[in-house]
């Protein structure tokens, strides 16, 4: 299975701070005040998304990890016996939650969270 997404990580900016940067600031004018551009690593075209609000920008932001997260559960999830033998069931488990953790934190901006999933 591949995906034709933008690769990230992504990142949230205010369309302000954007425009301040970039010197769009007549395009920026028709987004709202609290608008979040979601945008792609440097070198990536972008923006990837515009998002009503910073709680919401950075749970968009966050997709490609999410999907990472969610793959790597999928694996794990789909293991018979034998193929726990070359790598332990818990060790695929602590990557999935590893990975849940540090995604969940990001979105949320949860500093604590983000500490458990070192």
């Amino acid at each position: 299975m591949t995906t034709q997404h933008t690769p990230g990580p992504w990142a949230a900016s205010s369309v302000a701070d954007k425009a301040s940067h970039c010197g769009c600031r007549k395009a920026c004018a028709i987004f709202e005040l609290g608008d979040y551009y979601v945008y792609p690593a440097p070198g990536q075209a972008g923006p990837v998304a515009i998002a009503a609000g910073k709680d919401n920008a950075r749970v968009v932001a966050t997709a490609p990890e999410m999907l990472d997260a969610l793959k790597l559960w999928l694996y794990y999830d789909n293991q018979d016996e034998s193929d726990f033998a070359h790598v332990g069931p818990m060790l695929l488990y602590a990557r999935a939650i590893e990975a849940t953790r540090a995604v969940v934190a990001r979105a949320l901006d949860d500093a604590m969270l983000a500490e458990r999933a070192k």
